[in-house]
């Protein structure tokens, strides 16, 4: 599992609250650092990049070969992982490397894409009051996937119930598409509906060992 960071939280910052550690005790999971902007935040990208090209998916493709050398990999499971800005990079990289990546999961991220190199499993999620990432875009990309894995638009209800997850019918075989418009809205007590929802790792993982 490649899991991306977003914006303002590091690596460092989003291995503590993806808890991907605990729960995925099976897999190895990188967490890469994007680089700083001028403005001290982060991003998987330079300005003007087009849509294929964007600058560090060829830091995943480097990650995936040095990790494929150094350790046993099933090199048909690679996964990735975002929130925010880091669901932007992990469903831009699984459209872009949909030959590669096996699945993907994120929260409150959306990505520059319009046609993907192959089919890729998705698990989606997003709040659509979310007030920090455009949801609409968000349902682009759910979208855009359902296309590209050949899904109908007609769903059924899915676990877990607490994030209203719908998963579509007729995908192709080993590629669902699961979208999840949750409605949890608070963070440590307070208003947030950007967050990563309780409980998601253990969604993502239980998602990934169905594929």
């Amino acid at each position: 599992i490649v899991a991306f960071h977003g914006r303002t939280n590091d690596n460092a910052r989003v291995r503590s609250y993806y808890g991907l550690d605990r729960e995925a005790k099976e897999y190895f999971v990188a967490y890469p650092a994007a680089l700083r902007t001028s403005t001290n935040s982060f991003n998987w990208a330079d300005p003007g990049n087009k849509p294929n090209e964007i600058r560090d998916i060829a830091f995943f493709d480097a990650i995936v070969e040095e990790l494929g050398k150094q350790y046993c990999i099933d090199m048909d499971r690679i996964y990735v992982v975002g929130h925010s800005l880091g669901a932007w990079m992990a469903n831009t990289v699984a459209c872009v490397r949909g030959g590669i990546v096996r699945g993907s999961a994120t929260v409150g991220g959306d990505s520059v894409q319009i046609n993907c190199a192959g089919p890729t499993a998705a698990f989606l999620s997003h709040n659509p009051i979310d007030n920090l990432a455009p949801f609409s875009s968000t349902e682009k990309t759910h979208q855009l996937r359902v296309k590209e894995n050949f899904c109908e638009p007609a769903t059924q209800s899915v676990e877990p119930q607490s994030l209203l997850c719908q998963k579509h019918n007729g995908c192709l075989k080993g590629s669902p598409v699961v979208w999840c418009p949750h409605r949890i809205d608070t963070e440590r007590g307070k208003f947030y509906p950007h967050t990563w929802p309780e409980g998601f790792e253990k969604a993502i993982v239980r998602f990934f060992e169905g594929l």
